[in-house]
């Protein structure tokens, strides 16, 4: 899940909702991040912004995001140096299920 920047206190104090959208549209660009692929962003020092095909379809990545969230602090909980699988992991695991050459679940 990516997480964007904290916004600058210029930021904050002038425009604050346009520049949180901004910040996550430069969230995705720099990292070459598709929206359609990641239905959602952890704004820094705020929560959680979600999408998708529908107010329900948001509301569903808000869960698991919620429920991912928890795993993850279970996770440093029980292992404090517990560390994230490998990125070739990650990718194998969103390639498979994603995209034109995606098998898994279909």
């Amino acid at each position: 899940m990516p997480v964007t920047r904290p916004l600058t206190r210029e930021e904050v104090e002038r425009e604050y909702e346009r520049h949180t959208g901004l910040v996550i549209v430069e969230t995705f660009r720099a990292g070459g991040l598709s929206a359609e692929a990641i239905p959602g962003v952890l704004v820094a020092h705020h929560g959680p912004f979600t999408w998708g095909a529908d107010g329900m379809a948001a509301v569903e990545c808000a869960r698991v995001l919620e429920y991912l969230a928890f795993v993850a602090c279970m996770t440093r909980v029980i292992d404090g140096e517990a560390r994230g699988p490998a990125a070739h992991l990650v990718d194998k695991h969103f390639r498979r299920k994603h995209g034109k050459d995606a098998y898994y679940g279909q």
